[in-house]
């Protein structure tokens, strides 16, 4: 029984020191890595996308609503727009629905890769619903 025992504990050894030079080595890549340690420069600040300066918007009070009442049309009217990309539209100066309704195809598609929607502008129509949106006043 106790040779059992010490060999356990030797795996466990084993198993540990494997464990701290496997992490050693991949923190060593990732800080060479790092901007500023010689590798590619430095990313610009800010966020990469719409949805993310959404998620970074300072909350307001009433939700944002009277911002967008005074300033354009409430864009969630239309089906798979909820409040985080209606604040990433805004961001890009979308702010009316005749503008989603005056997008192409290939507008559609950049719009879709701004806002990191992973295909849900094409997918839930949102020039088709924002044209009878506009058609019904």
């Amino acid at each position: 029984m106790g040779y059992l025992m010490v060999q356990i504990l030797v795996f466990l050894a084993l198993a540990a020191a494997v464990g701290f030079a496997a992490g050693w080595t991949l923190r060593g890549r990732r800080a060479a890595a790092a901007p500023g340690a010689g590798g590619a420069p430095p990313a610009p600040p800010g966020p990469a996308t719409a949805r993310e300066s959404a998620r970074r918007a300072p909350a307001e009070p009433d939700g944002g609503r009277a911002g967008a009442a005074a300033s354009g049309d409430d864009l969630k009217r239309i089906s798979g727009i909820g409040p985080q990309l209606e604040a990433g539209l805004n961001a890009l100066g979308v702010i009316r629905l005749e503008q989603i309704a005056q997008w192409s195809a290939e507008q559609a598609a950049a719009m879709d890769a701004k806002l990191d929607a992973r295909g849900r502008v094409q997918r839930d129509d949102w020039v088709g619903q924002a044209r009878r949106l506009v058609s019904l006043g």
